[in-house]
């Protein structure tokens, strides 16, 4: 049986790991006395890549193209163990061991584990094409059924166009993304719940990082990338400022923007204030706009000099109606 599990990682990709109850439970002790520091160890019963890749084609989800193993070690994760081994997860299904001591599980070593390497595009359309029934020798881990959850809301909002644009620093450069909107309270309650729900395994890799960021990170990492599939090649601008070349990222596979990064520092500014504006002004309904249809006025029999406010179509025909744009 191989249990397959996600963990969202800080460089907006999910990572896949899976336990494979075919291995042994329990981690070759080193020699010598323990560091004080102690060193990740070899998790002994983490499933390899290759073995990763054949549970996902079990499961009706075959790795996209783009989903390839991390070199060498892969992860390190943050995991309850006990002198031992790391602690399985409950879905795991193994043979029971006499010999196997009944230690707690009373505290959290350092283990290394291979991963797949999912970049957030491909993430959206694996965790959605998840199947919701089982599947013979292979389990869904509660940490990848949290994506799964996750990517339906990312989904539902470009759906109903709550997401805006920013520019955020990645390194030394900036980056144009699409960042989720949750001012409507059903969906705050949504991303509320999702992060009071999620597995600590979602968070191995990072311990310390919160369910709140973790998650606000992830919803936004899927939005994005939904949208730029969404709107591939929609934008052409000829980059002669700023706007331009922002313009144009929010819509390319990279979402790097060139030009002066002074110019794109002032831009990402005001996009903030700009947003910050709107909500300030939402929360005082300071205005709204609106839409409203004008009945023709049609002039009244006797009266001098009466002229409808709108011409009349041809003869026979009924004169137009107008649509004002009000705040």
């Amino acid at each position: 049986m191989i249990v397959v599990h996600a963990i969202w990682s800080r460089d907006l990709r999910l990572y896949l790991w899976g336990e494979d109850s075919s291995l042994p439970a329990r981690a070759r002790r080193r020699p010598g006395r323990p560091a004080a520091t102690p060193k990740p160890r070899v998790h002994p019963f983490a499933c390899s890549a290759t073995g990763l890749e054949a549970a996902l084609t079990r499961l009706g989800v075959p790795a996209p193209s783009d989903v390839v193993p991390e070199p060498s070690r892969g992860l390190t994760l943050t995991l309850p163990s006990r002198t031992n081994g790391p602690q399985p997860s409950p879905q795991l299904l193994r043979s029971v061991e006499d010999d196997y001591p009944a230690a707690p599980f009373d505290r959290l070593d350092v283990w290394e584990v291979p991963v797949l390497g999912v970049p957030a595009a491909a993430a959206l359309d694996l965790a959605l094409a998840l199947p919701a029934s089982p599947v013979a020798s292979v389990v869904v881990g509660d940490s990848l059924r949290f994506g799964t959850e996750a990517a339906k809301l990312a989904l539902e909002l470009v759906a109903h166009g709550r997401l805006r644009p920013g520019l955020v620093r990645q390194g030394d450069q900036w980056a144009a993304r699409w960042m989720a909107v949750t001012d409507d309270p059903h969906d705050a309650e949504r991303v509320e719940m999702l992060h009071r729900s999620m597995p600590p395994a979602v968070r191995a890799q990072h311990p310390d990082d919160t369910p709140e960021a973790v998650t606000r990170a992830m919803v936004d990492a899927l939005v994005d990338a939904c949208a730029r599939e969404l709107l591939d090649g929609a934008i052409d601008a000829r980059q002669d400022s700023a706007i331009d070349a922002g313009l144009e990222a929010l819509t390319a596979e990279d979402p790097v923007v060139g030009g002066d990064r002074w110019q794109l520092a002032a831009l990402a500014e005001q996009l903030d204030d700009w947003w910050r504006a709107g909500r300030r002004y939402a929360a005082q309904r300071m205005f709204r706009t609106c839409f409203r249809l004008a009945v023709p006025e049609e002039p009244q029999p006797g009266e001098d000099g009466a002229e409808p406010l709108l011409p009349a179509g041809e003869a026979g025909e009924q004169p137009p109606w107008r649509v004002e744009i009000l705040l």
